[in-house]
């Protein structure tokens, strides 16, 4: 997360230490195939955490000696866009909290639809719903025109 300023770089907080990953094993001068191949093979997971500025750096220091980063890899998570009930949501960043959803054609609002967006991507039970509006019926999680002879009611 972007803090402060250093050599013309956006830098992180100081109170916040860096993340240190070590090398499971070194390389030999007499390392065979074999043995660079199971060190490519490391793998170090790292969550950073809920980030509340815009965006994140990531940079790598090291002295010592020769070190092979083979490749590295950045995700985050997401909670999905859906509709379910007659409530349609949005994909969102994983842990973006309580999320608006809004009401699918042909329905209404009875209690602003919301979900919680969890860390770990996945959403949380609804609150609020939509109900279809009169004339039309539930169809899966749209609604539909109510078919020739037969009507739904206001309530």
């Amino acid at each position: 997360e972007s803090e402060s300023e250093i050599r013309g770089l956006r830098w992180r907080d100081a109170s916040q230490d860096p993340l240190v990953f070590r090398a499971s094993q070194h390389f030999q001068r007499t390392s065979d195939i074999h043995g660079i191949r199971e060190a490519l093979e490391n793998v170090t997971g790292q969550a950073l955490g809920p980030l509340s500025k815009e965006g994140f750096h990531l940079s790598f220091s090291y002295s010592g000696p020769c070190l092979i980063i083979a490749s590295v890899r950045v995700f985050f998570r997401r909670c999905p866009g859906f509709t379910q009930d007659q409530a349609r949501f949005r994909s969102v960043a994983a842990g973006s909290g309580l999320v608006q959803g809004s009401c699918v054609a042909n329905s209404t609002e009875v209690a602003p639809p919301h979900r919680e967006c969890l860390e770990d991507g996945h959403w949380g039970p609804l609150q609020g719903h939509c109900v279809c509006s009169p004339g039309y019926q539930p169809a899966g999680s749209s609604c539909e025109a109510c078919r020739i002879g037969q009507y739904k009611p206001a309530n």
